[in-house]
Formats: C-alpha cells, structure tokens, sequence
C-alpha cells in the first residue's frame, strides 16, 4: 500500500511537472492559448493516461492560465512572475554535462510545444 502511495505520488508530480513545462514552452514562444485536446495528446505520448476532466483540474489553480474550457486554455500573458528572466542570484553555475543535459531537454520541450 505505501508503495502504491509513493509511486502514485511521483506519477502526479511528474505530471505536473511535464504539463507545466508544456505551458511555459508556449508562453515562451508567444501564444496566448492552447488547444487542450493537442495537451492531452502531447502527455499521452509522453505516457501519461489522462483525460480533459484530469487535466482541468490540475489547471484549475495553475498561475499561467486565465481560463479552461474542453477545448482550449487560454495564457496568462500579464503575469509578471511568470515572465520575469532570472538573476544572477537565481542561477548556479552548473558543470558542463549538466548544461548540456539541461540544454538538451529544453529544446526537447520547446519542440513539443511548437507541436502543439
């Protein structure tokens, strides 16, 4: 039982995790709203078994997003938080495989994002 618990709790971290990363790959590339069907599918390629009612849900509360319906998300553009850039307080220095795994995972989801 508490194995199921731990793995379960993982499985919805990640989710978030990738959903999100999702969102601020299209803010990133200048869209005000996404298709949700495009999301599910994105994350259900990605191996995630979800559904609209799921997925709205875990946006529900979600700071970048203005709005929900079944068919589109519509971006929090005026959200300074979100769209802040980083100081040099905010970020390490990371050695040079880590910035390169981290490069490589950023285009990863960049290129998702433009799929969707």
């Amino acid at each position: 039982m508490r194995a199921f618990e731990f793995l379960t709790e993982d499985y919805n971290n990640d989710l978030e995790t990738d959903l999100n990363n999702l969102l601020v790959s299209a803010k990133g590339s200048g869209a005000t709203s996404v298709q949700l069907p495009k999301i599910i599918n994105q994350l259900r390629n990605s191996g995630y078994a979800v559904g609209i009612e799921g997925i709205m849900n875990l946006l529900q509360d979600n700071p970048m997003v203005l709005n929900i319906t079944d068919q589109e998300v519509t971006l929090d553009t005026d959200n300074p938080a979100m769209d802040s850039e980083p100081t040099d307080s905010d970020m390490s220095t990371p050695n040079d495989q880590s910035a390169h795994d981290s490069s490589e995972k950023v285009s990863g989801l960049a290129q998702n994002a433009v799929d969707i």
